[in-house]
């Protein structure tokens, strides 16, 4: 494993086992450079245990790797609706930069400030973390094209509106929390969560789609 791995902050490359919550060991017996990369069940074992990098995700039944600390990010864009853009700021007042992309450990904030009405998300690659939207009072509509990966919490706003008829997989391994406010949830959701708990804060509609 003796090679640079770079990519951008909201253009990722994963690494994981080819069976999912399956553990597979990953020899490194020389320095990595390792930058922009998530990592989903994979043991590191070798000569640099644990290692490291720059702004790496943990997708869950990892070992051997020292993660990039947990942080809260702000959507700060009015220019792209979609969730993989570079439209995150480190700071309720901050530029944005792919850097502050969010990680599957992190919090994801969207509120009335510099965002468009429409959010769209949904492909096999994005890794939504805790996305909290209670502050988001004005209209805004999440659009899901396609099923979504949810490895935290998911807090809706007075404001927000579900769209789209995807898959919600919640499959975070920890406790996850699901804040409906009052919002029905046009998509099916779908836990599958080793070892972890999904559970409602207040009353959920799920509309015509239920749990898988």
């Amino acid at each position: 494993f003796p090679v640079t791995i770079y990519t951008a902050g909201n253009r990722r490359i994963i690494i994981r086992s080819n069976v999912s919550s399956s553990t597979r060991d990953l020899l490194i017996n020389s320095a990595p450079s390792i930058v922009d990369v998530d990592f989903q069940d994979i043991r590191v074992i070798g000569s640099f245990v644990p290692i490291n990098g720059t702004r790496i995700g943990d997708r869950r039944g990892n070992s051997g790797i020292a993660f990039s600390a947990p942080k809260t990010v702000y959507w700060r864009s009015t220019s792209s609706q979609f969730w993989g853009a570079n439209t995150w700021a480190d700071s309720s007042a901050g530029s944005v930069s792919p850097d502050n992309y969010p990680l599957p450990q992190d919090i994801a904030i969207i509120d009335n400030t510099s965002r468009p009405s429409t959010i769209v998300l949904g492909n096999s690659f994005l890794a939504i973390p805790s996305l909290n939207l209670s502050q988001a009072t004005d209209a805004i509509t999440l659009t899901f094209n396609s099923a979504t990966d949810f490895y935290g919490d998911v807090t809706l706003g007075s404001g927000t509106t579900i769209s789209g008829t995807a898959t919600l997989n919640f499959i975070g391994r920890k406790t996850q929390t699901i804040t409906s406010a009052g919002k029905t949830f046009t998509t099916s959701i779908s836990i599958n969560s080793v070892g972890g708990v999904v559970q409602l804060a207040d009353a959920i509609n799920l509309g015509t789609s239920g749990f898988n």
